[in-house]
């Protein structure tokens, strides 16, 4: 007569554990996207690769990111300078795509770019690559004007 009961307060932590995973990776993924679509600040995301050394590439990719799912691209070697757009699918276009898959915590960008999230903050979302090596940041940045 014991073991239904076990067997039941079991299966009820299994369910209590299962529901706050699914719970969290969607806040997770709601605090993504109100960090990457914050418009408040008219900011851009400067896309850097952490180097084995602790030292920050050079700013190689910019991102806006939209609230509808879209994203431009913007090539610049000036972190606090709006770069040129950049062409990054099939139909010539720098207006690409972003999603965040919370039941992986990928980050795919343009449908070029797949990362693995691994921690978020207000202004810096650090990342891995996923399919090749290194450790990336997206940081916010406020572009000065001409």
């Amino acid at each position: 007569m014991t073991e239904p009961i076990i067997l039941f307060r079991k299966m009820k932590i299994f369910g209590i554990i299962t529901l706050s995973l699914i719970f969290i990776s969607c806040i997770r993924e709601r605090e993504l996207q109100l960090v990457l679509t914050d418009q408040s600040k008219n900011a851009l995301w400067n896309q850097k690769e952490v180097f084995q050394n602790g030292n920050l590439s050079g700013v190689i990719n910019q991102f806006e990111f939209y609230k509808d799912g879209s994203s431009m691209a913007f090539i610049s070697d000036n972190e606090s300078k709006k770069g040129i757009q950049a062409v990054l699918n099939l139909e010539s276009s720098s207006l690409g795509s972003w999603h965040f898959s919370k039941k992986d915590s990928t980050l795919q960008i343009c449908a070029v770019f797949i990362f693995k999230v691994t921690r978020i903050s207000q202004d810096t979302i650090f990342m891995s690559g996923k399919g090749f090596k290194g450790n990336y940041l997206l940081i916010r940045v406020v572009p000065k004007r001409d």
